[in-house]
Formats: C-alpha cells, sequence, structure tokens
C-alpha cells in the first residue's frame, strides 16, 4: 500500500525518486500498490465543513499521481500496477492542462510523454459520486482501468450500488460482477495481462516499398514471389496474395531512393479509426493526414502518422474486400502478409510507444546474455506477432513474412524462390518464439523476405512472454536444418538506412 502524503505504510509520493528501491520491489513481485491518502497537508482553511476530506484529498491524489508521472517513476517501471482511491482525484477531469505544461514547458518534461498517456497504465476505483465525473474518468483513462470501489464502511459509502458505479450508453464499466476483487483483478492487469477491449488495431494490411529500380522488383514479386499484380498506375503497382481478401499486401513505388514507405494497419470501422486518430493527437503523436476517404484501391477511411522512429503508419477502415479464393493444396505461392519485422536503435523504446499509443502487446522477446535483449515479437490480436522489433545500428525495415498454406507449400515455395537464383541467407528451419518455419531471401534491392507457415496461435488471457536466448541454437532452429545465425546474417538483415524517416512518402 501507498500512502500520500505522509508514509505510514509502503512509501510516500511526494519524494518519489528517493524510494527508488520500493518501486523496482513493486515491479518485480506484480504487487498492486493502493494509492491513498493519509491525512491532508493543506493548511487551515480545510479544517471546517469537511473540506480537508471532499477538497483535500482528491487534491492529494492528483499531486500524488502527477508526482509519479512527472517525475518518471512510471517511465522507469513500466510494470508497476497502481491503483488510485477517489477515482484519482481531480487528475484525470484536468488532465489536459498536464498535457499542455509538458509540451510548452521545458521545467515540466520529467516523463518521456505526454501525462495523459499514463492514465491508461493507471488503474482506478469509481468512487467519484457524480455520473459524468466517471464518464469523463472512464473517456481518458479507458473502461478497463476503472473497478468499482464502496468507501464501505466509512460515512463516504453511496448508499446505492448506481451511485458508486453508474453505467454509461458510451463508455459502459466493464463489469460482469459487483465483486471489487474480480472486477480489481481484471482493472490491474499487467500490460501483457490486460483487457484487450480497447485495442482499435485489427490487423496488418500491406507494406509499401519504394525502389530505385522498379521494374526488376515487380517481375520478383509479381514473378518467383508468387504475388498477383492488381493494378498499376504511373510507376505505383500493387501486388495481392491469392489467398487474402485484402486488396493488396505489398505496394511498390518508383523512386530515386530505396525507402520503406509506410505499414498499414486495419481497424474495424470509420469510428475506430476517428477514435484513434484523437488519442494520437492527444498523446503528442504527429499526423500525416486527418482521418479522410482513400484513393487506394478498395477505397476505405483512413489516415497516416508517424512512429516514434518516424516511419509512416496507416490506420484504415471499411476496405472494400478483394475477391480471393483458396491457396490449393502444392500451390506454393503466398495465402497473406504474415508479419513485419522493424530494425530500431531502441528496442524498448519503439516496444513502449506501440504499447502505449496502438495496444500491442509483448508476446516473447530474444535475448543474448552479454549483449541483452535483441528482439520483442509484438501482437494485436492472438497470432503470436503481427510486428517485432529487432535492435539494429539504425532504423530500417528488417524483413517481411508471407504466409504459405502449409509445410509442404512453403518447402516448394522455398525451392522454387532458390532455383530462381536469388539469394537465400537463412533457411529452412523452425524458430522457437511463434513456433513458425522460415527460409529467408533478399528481394532485388536487398529488402529481406521470408516465407513461413503455422505461426503460432496463442490464449491472450493465459499468455505469459518468455525470454529466449539465443546462445541455445534450438532457440534460433527448433529443428537445426537451417545455416546457423552469424553475424552476415545478422548485417543482411540490417539492411539499408531507411531515407524515408519522418519524411512522408508522396502517395
Amino acid at each position: 500500500m501507498s500512502r500520500s502524503p505522509a508514509t505510514r505504510q509502503g512509501a510516500s509520493c511526494r519524494t518519489p525518486h528517493t524510494n527508488e528501491p520500493f518501486w523496482k520491489r513493486a515491479e518485480e513481485t506484480g504487487a498492486i500498490l493502493f494509492l491513498h491518502p493519509f491525512g491532508c497537508t493543506l493548511d487551515e482553511r480545510l479544517d471546517r465543513w469537511c473540506l480537508s476530506n471532499t477538497v483535500g484529498q482528491p487534491a492529494e491524489n492528483a499531486v500524488a499521481l502527477s508526482q509519479l508521472i512527472f517525475s518518471g517513476v512510471l517511465d522507469n517501471h513500466p510494470g508497476l500496477r497502481v491503483v488510485a482511491a477517489h477515482g484519482g482525484g481531480y487528475l484525470p477531469a484536468h488532465i489536459g492542462r498536464s498535457d499542455h505544461a509538458w509540451r510548452a514547458r521545458t521545467d515540466a518534461r520529467g516523463c518521456a510523454h505526454p501525462p495523459s498517456s499514463y492514465l491508461k497504465r493507471l488503474s482506478f476505483d469509481s468512487l467519484v459520486h457524480d455520473p459524468h465525473v466517471l464518464r469523463e474518468l472512464i473517456r481518458v483513462a479507458g473502461p478497463d482501468r476503472v473497478l468499482l470501489g464502496s468507501d464501505f464502511p466509512f460515512d463516504m459509502t453511496p448508499t446505492t450500488r448506481s451511485a458508486r458505479c453508474a453505467p454509461s450508453r458510451t463508455y459502459p464499466i466493464p463489469t460482469s460482477t459487483p465483486c471489487a476483487a474480480a472486477t480489481s483483478q481484471r482493472c490491474c492487469a499487467s500490460p501483457e495481462e490486460s483487457d484487450m477491449t480497447n485495442r482499435l488495431l485489427t490487423h496488418l494490411r500491406h507494406v509499401d516499398l519504394a525502389v530505385p529500380d522498379y521494374d526488376k522488383q515487380l517481375d520478383f514479386y509479381a514473378g518467383v514471389w508468387g504475388l498477383t499484380k492488381v493494378a498499376e498506375d504511373s510507376g505505383i503497382s500493387f501486388l495481392a496474395a491469392e489467398g487474402s481478401p485484402e486488396q493488396y499486401i505489398v505496394r511498390l513505388r518508383k523512386a530515386g531512393e530505396k525507402r520503406l514507405d509506410l505499414i498499414s494497419y486495419g481497424a474495424a470501422s470509420p469510428a475506430d479509426v476517428d477514435t484513434l486518430a484523437e488519442q494520437l493527437l492527444a498523446g503528442g503523436v504527429q499526423l500525416i493526414s486527418q482521418p479522410g476517404k482513400l484513393d487506394t484501391p478498395g477505397g476505405g477511411y483512413g489516415f497516416r502518422f508517424f512512429d516514434i522512429d518516424g516511419r509512416t503508419i496507416e490506420v484504415s477502415a471499411d476496405v472494400e474486400a478483394r475477391k480471393h479464393r483458396r491457396v490449393e493444396k502444392k500451390e506454393a505461392i503466398p495465402v497473406r502478409l504474415s508479419h513485419v519485422v522493424l530494425n530500431s536503435t531502441d528496442i524498448n523504446a519503439t516496444r513502449a510507444w506501440y504499447e502505449q499509443h496502438l495496444d500491442f502487446r509483448l508476446s516473447d522477446t530474444m535475448s543474448i546474455p552479454h549483449m541483452g535483449e535483441l528482439m520483442h515479437f509484438m501482437r494485436i490480436s492472438n497470432q503470436h506477432h503481427s510486428m517485432a522489433i529487432a535492435r539494429g545500428p539504425h532504423t530500417s525495415l528488417q524483413h517481411l513474412s508471407f504466409e504459405m498454406r502449409g509445410i509442404d507449400e512453403y518447402m516448394r515455395g522455398s525451392g522454387r524462390v532458390m532455383r530462381s537464383g536469388a539469394t537465400k541467407i537463412w533457411g529452412p528451419g523452425r524458430h522457437m518464439a511463434g513456433d513458425n518455419t522460415f527460409t529467408y531471401f533478399l528481394d532485388p534491392h536487398g529488402n529481406t523476405v521470408e516465407y513461413t507457415t503455422e505461426l503460432e496461435e496463442l490464449d491472450e488471457d493465459t499468455w505469459h512472454p518468455h525470454i529466449y536466448d539465443l546462445t541455445k541454437p534450438e532457440n534460433a532452429d527448433q529443428w537445426g536444418t537451417a545455416n546457423p545465425m552469424n553475424e552476415m546474417i545478422a548485417k543482411e538483415m540490417h539492411n539499408d538506412v531507411d531515407r524515408g524517416v519522418f519524411v512522408a512518402p508522396p502517395v
């Protein structure tokens, strides 16, 4: 229990930086910290009319939470599980003032991200005594971050359940039972265990590449790699997978420099697209475009923005489904786009950004003891990963992965690409993280592309991330059939420096 401002039990939030051992141990053990004022530090003006309770306690909550946020405690300990009493006091309703100060004043830049972004990592009880205030708390923190509070047996206990936890049509409180313990277990979950009701992304749509030798690249993807060209216009081609309802999974654009143009994800509805745009804007993310009609094949409604490393990300909904077909037995062509892996100079910062802003969750990590963490596998569904973040010397595309129908089709496809003369850099084999097969090749411009199949589907409610030690060869390749991973393979996968960082593609 953490009480503020006094330190009768637990740790004080008045000087959070002095309690580093406490925060570290709490994070390591997964302990739930309940933040509740113990008395009031404000002066005698609050001595009458119960103002020390009605005014002082919400103020103390706001101060304590602000100390945790602005001091960087939540940056240094992202796994802390904190529950704030009294709905977090005045802070959630006035968080916009904190965000403004963070952007406008250098002395308010104690934390890495806008203060409002941290509310979605905390939990709050519902004891605010007003349904409108409760609705605002749910809006800024998320419905999965608000749990039932009662204040029983004290005199501030609401007399009816509806006063404690009034439902909202717009933001219903997600309680399947009035039992506070059950709700607390859900709302205090770690990021990896958290309920996914707020997740707005649904799947990976397509990856767009810019290349100088456009014709050579198009011949490779539409020929030996097995994609289908569905549209082409003025040096831009759209390539689909026969088994996928996506209009296209790869876009090629003729350009003077090689670069990653963008990565596109799907959303369930235009309303979710709008909600995500609003959340990103409030979180200080740089939008490239506002939500609107898309002019690419299939149309739709979407927008673009930069991620933390400067890549262009697109999110869209209402894209018309392409007429696709079942890929037949022994037909060795891609069924769909499986995942994308990105190189980053700071994989933990990139991971935190995607968790915070796009609700990705960590599935597994690969590491080497003397080097530290090398790759994080991230998901937006029960598919083990739609994206992974690899440690590299610069921002770049590490590889694109394409799902094949099955093991036989994966092997036949790998053999066809090998016979074509394309450079194979690693495989065939089977990874431990994700339990998927792999064969990696270089496309004509040196981008790494992968054939894979049988990527693991996991139970998100029970899954716990693993850390796989790559000094054990079976963690890189369970089968032992692939050529050993070495520095030359890693160098190829580092790819060239991405010239598209913080530069939006022209189309």
